[in-house]
């Protein structure tokens, strides 16, 4: 199989994109630290009101939200295939420190 070599300005048009995506991670991991922060938060709350971890009328609402913002190149699958692993990050959060906070209390 031959491989093709990036040259002149395609080598540094390659670089620049890189380092705009290496740029945009951060931000991305920065925005989901916050997320999972403020999920914290409402699991706390959720377990004071003794309302279920898992609430799937309001994930829907999440997912038809984004889906009816989203404008694309992302097609919408894979959009919402990275928020059902979110979403799942974030019950797994709830769901964590709820259990420790019972084996704290007991």
């Amino acid at each position: 199989m031959e491989q093709t070599v990036c040259k002149g300005q395609d080598a540094r048009e390659l670089e620049r994109l890189r380092r705009e995506i290496d740029d945009l991670d951060v931000i991305l991991l920065d925005a989901l630290n916050r997320r999972a922060a403020c999920s914290l938060k409402i699991g706390d709350i959720k377990a004071r009101s003794c309302q279920p971890v898992l609430q799937p009328e309001r994930e829907r609402l999440v997912m038809d939200t984004l889906s009816g913002r989203n404008r694309g190149p992302l097609p919408e699958e894979h959009l919402r295939a990275i928020y059902a692993v979110i979403m799942l990050s974030s019950r797994s959060l709830q769901t964590e420190k709820q259990e420790y906070s019972r084996t704290e209390s007991s």
